[in-house]
């Protein structure tokens, strides 16, 4: 009995499927997403006042200890 979404392959057309696209777009989307942390990190520890707006609405500040005792 054969249902609607069933495919039946012979030997050679098993032999040309192939797959891989799912880890390949999940990698692509990790290394993007790696990079853009990576800048948004860069962009406040070289920023002289700590704070970065990003577009988008977007912000973030980075204050640490020492910064703020040499303030005073």
């Amino acid at each position: 009995m054969m249902t609607d979404n069933v495919i039946i392959l012979n030997s050679e057309e098993e032999k040309n499927v192939t797959g891989g696209e799912a880890i390949t777009i999940a990698a692509v989307a990790a290394v993007l997403a790696i990079g853009i942390l990576a800048i948004v990190v860069w962009k406040i520890y070289t920023s002289s006042k700590g704070e970065v707006n990003l577009p988008g609405g977007f912000k973030f500040k980075w204050a640490s200890m020492l910064r703020n005792l040499f303030r005073r």
